[in-house]
């Protein structure tokens, strides 16, 4: 049996997947991806159950890395088909790079969002994307002390973005730019801002 927040994230998933499919080639990455994850969710059980069955899968780091190989991968195309080789050959070593990446901190470090940003826009979007992934480690660890350590990260991310975008709260994952790095519905983003003031005691 499926719970009422698995039943409400399982229709999140189908929703996106069917988004995705409309342009199969442009979400060749992406679109199996999905419909793993989506396999996993109709085994039914808590939302708990659901991430212990995920397994690689729970922070959905392969969605992101997923969506960057496809938006890669139409960039190579594209300037292609224009003739704009030397721009093809670099969205060709970010593709590569993409692939190699394991982890949120490696798409962070070792990849910058977009083929030509300002410096500091880079570093805004990273650290973005690395306030995703600790709020991921908030939810997971078990131990007061490592929730502690992560909420203090987090503060730390979100103190780094403020300086160049001193409005920046929870609610910019779903505007632009920060909405292309968010993979989470917002509902999720609410439940984990939540448990990140629960356990630093204050909003950031």
């Amino acid at each position: 049996m499926i719970s009422e927040e698995m039943s409400y994230h399982l229709r999140y998933l189908e929703s996106r997947l069917s988004k995705l499919q409309n342009n199969p080639d442009l979400n060749s990455y992406q679109i199996p991806i999905y419909e793993k994850i989506i396999s996993f969710a109709k085994q039914g059980g808590t939302y708990e159950e659901y991430l212990d069955r995920l397994g690689e899968f729970a922070d959905f780091f392969p969605v992101a890395r997923s969506e960057h190989l496809d938006r890669y991968k139409s960039i190579i195309r594209l300037y292609e088909s224009i003739g704009l080789n030397e721009f093809a050959e670099s969205a060709n070593r970010k593709y590569t790079i993409a692939k190699s990446c394991q982890t949120y901190s490696d798409l962070a470090t070792k990849l910058p969002i977009g083929i030509k940003l300002e410096n500091i826009a880079s570093e805004r979007l990273n650290s973005a994307v690395l306030i995703l992934n600790y709020l991921v480690e908030l939810k997971v660890k078990p131990e007061k002390k490592d929730k502690l350590y992560f909420a203090g990260l987090i503060r730390e991310e979100f103190g780094k973005v403020r300086t160049s975008d001193p409005e920046f709260g929870f609610e910019s994952f779903f505007k632009k730019p920060y909405l292309y790095i968010n993979i989470f519905p917002k509902d999720k983003i609410v439940t984990l801002q939540k448990l990140y003031e629960e356990v630093a005691g204050s909003p950031v």
